[in-house]
């Protein structure tokens, strides 16, 4: 086995003196050693490096974690990308750095590659990748891919520092959107800073490359991450910003920012502008041409998605009795690939019959959400359950709400 693949350095001084942050990190996430090394075995394969065992990770991971050795560059790398961590805030840097020679390296696959040698191609086979990793998002949510999916952001960042001409524009877009998947991920995982975070940075990207529709769906994102955080002044002015020209022939990407519009105007309880907003959004999705059905990335921009985000608007204004038969009205016909957000619909509307008094259809549909969410875990949905939970509770005597109350064991 090569010596790096041991997770050591050569020559390496002995008795390193490392901060346990590491073990931190891995704790904060709540992953067990073995959820680390799966991570560590998924970013290595999708960036085609080649790694140790598992055994041998076991054995490396506690070491790493003990200060009994310090991790190679390569793992380095693959922790960094994984955590959205530095060196320093993973324990990994000495206290005496200046006789170490342990500084950050270049990703290991850039290592002789000159300026303006980067093939427009590469960019390309990145966004087929990215399909693949949004499947997965939709069918499995964040957690299996925000750890590949930062390594692949990571060395796409050094790509475009490197691509001059035609192929900048080709990496630009590329980071651009694996930089809003990234915070798209970190939002579903209820980490509304790293959201920001990562937003912010495909934004400046987006501008950069003077794509008008990409960075209208960008500002839409910044819009849901400000709802999320309960800014409805600043989520009003990223609509607005996105229904700017960039969408003037994209309808899928006017409905969205629309539907983020309205749920602000219902923040602020102004009733009839939410109204007109969701009217617009609702025009907009089904006028969509099959022919030219608009970007591939709001391509999960369904009737049935804008049907759901009117009746969230609808709660929040207190009409829980048309917003639970708005949500009936989609949830079964929602798309097979979208289940993540299927779990999220049906999540809302066991809480819109909670609303409304039917306690136990409100338990049957919440046993639904729970088994989606089971397969497909979002924080969002998690959080909607945590409040069915609450609202069902006053009539814990019953069958139905003890059945629940079963099928969200070790998952709220």
């Amino acid at each position: 086995m090569a010596w790096w693949m041991l997770g050591l350095r050569k020559q390496q001084p002995q008795g390193p003196t490392m901060a346990r942050t590491l073990q931190e990190a891995r704790q904060a996430r709540g992953w067990s050693q073995d959820r680390l090394i799966s991570a560590l075995e998924s970013s290595a394969s999708a960036r085609g490096i080649d790694i140790a065992n598992r055994a041998s990770l076991k054995v490396m991971v506690s070491r790493w974690e003990n200060q009994k050795a310090l991790p190679h560059p390569i793992y380095r790398q693959l922790l960094r990308a994984i955590f959205a961590l530095s060196d320093e805030q993973l324990g990994f840097v000495r206290r005496a750095p200046s006789q170490s020679g342990l500084g950050d390296e270049p990703l290991p696959q850039l290592v002789g590659i000159q300026v303006g040698a980067v093939d427009a191609d590469v960019a390309k086979r990145y966004l087929v990748m990215l399909r693949e990793y949004c499947r997965l998002d939709s069918t499995m949510g964040p957690k299996y891919v925000i750890g590949p999916l930062l390594a692949e952001l990571q060395a796409l960042e050094n790509l475009c520092a490197l691509a001059r001409g035609p192929a900048r524009s080709e990496f630009l877009f590329a980071a651009a959107r694996y930089a809003e998947l990234a915070g798209w991920l970190y939002q579903d995982c209820g980490d509304i800073e790293g959201a920001a975070r990562w937003t912010r940075q495909a934004l400046e990207y987006a501008e950069e490359l003077d794509d008008a529709q990409l960075k209208s769906y960008v500002l839409m994102r910044l819009s849901g991450i400000a709802l999320d955080s309960g800014d409805a002044a600043k989520a009003l002015r990223a609509a607005n910003a996105a229904l700017g020209s960039g969408v003037r022939r994209a309808p899928t990407l006017s409905a969205l920012a629309l539907r983020q519009k309205a749920y602000a105007h219902a923040l602020f309880g102004e009733v009839d502008a939410c109204r007109s907003s969701l009217e617009l959004a609702e025009d907009q999705v089904v006028s969509v041409d099959p022919t030219e059905p608009g970007p591939g990335y709001a391509a999960y921009c369904t009737p049935e998605y804008i049907a759901m985000e009117a009746a969230h608007s609808w709660m929040r204004l207190g009409w829980a009795e048309d917003a639970a038969a708005r949500y009936a009205s989609c949830v079964d016909s929602w798309p097979s690939d979208q289940r993540r957000d299927q779990g999220l619909c049906l999540s809302r509307l066991a809480v819109a019959y909670a609303a409304v008094g039917r306690v136990e259809d409100a338990c049957a549909v919440g046993r639904r959400a729970a088994a989606t969410a089971r397969m497909a875990p979002s924080a969002r949905t998690l959080g909607v359950l945590r409040t069915l939970g609450a609202c069902v509770s006053p009539s814990r005597r019953i069958g139905a709400v003890r059945d629940l109350r079963e099928s969200l064991t070790g998952l709220v």
